[in-house]
């Protein structure tokens, strides 16, 4: 079956490490089985329209294409359109100021005894909730302020984690609708 897929590669052009041109990563993803593909802002965003890879294939050719050609070595997060609108669907915090609002989407799920564990701190006003291997964050005083960030529940859960923002979720589905 047709899938459009969602990618969001971990660490790509961040703190200068893993620099790539979304230009040269989307011309490798056309010449390479990925016609379609499109690119979204510096950050390893991709929607590969109409594939009918099975996700886990599809990331294994991404991460081997990032290698192979880039020597970047990196983790795919592959998402179904429809599992990235579920996920904002399910947002549980107030959407009123959208900057606020973030995802961190998870290598796998993480132990519910480590959640627990930082669910017991005070965050200064920022929040966060779980639901499977997504957790949403809120913000107060915005991403540059919180320690609610992607290597914070990276270091704290142990497990590999890539941040997008409200917008840009909403701006990858609006990509798929294009398609």
């Amino acid at each position: 079956m047709m899938q459009h897929y969602i990618v969001f590669l971990r660490g790509i052009n961040v703190s200068g490490k893993n620099i790539l041109k979304m230009d040269a990563l989307k011309k490798a993803l056309h010449e390479n089985n990925f016609p379609n593909a499109l690119t979204y802002i510096q950050s390893g965003n991709i929607v590969i329209p109409n594939s009918n890879l099975p996700a886990d294939a599809l990331k294994k050719s991404i991460e081997k294409l990032l290698l192979d050609l880039f020597s970047i070595e990196t983790i795919a997060f592959i998402y179904t359109s429809n599992c990235i609108k579920k996920t904002i669907d399910l947002y549980p915090f107030s959407i009123e100021d959208t900057k606020k609002n973030y995802f961190v989407f998870l290598e796998n799920e993480p132990q519910n005894q480590l959640i627990s564990e930082l669910s017991k701190n005070d965050y200064n006003e920022d929040t966060f909730s779980t639901q499977g291997s997504c957790i949403y964050v809120h913000c107060k005083n915005g991403y540059g302020k919180t320690k609610l960030h992607n290597n914070f529940f990276e270091n704290k859960l142990k497990i590999k984690a890539t941040t997008r923002n409200w917008n840009t979720m909403q701006k990858m589905l609006n990509l798929v609708e294009k398609c």
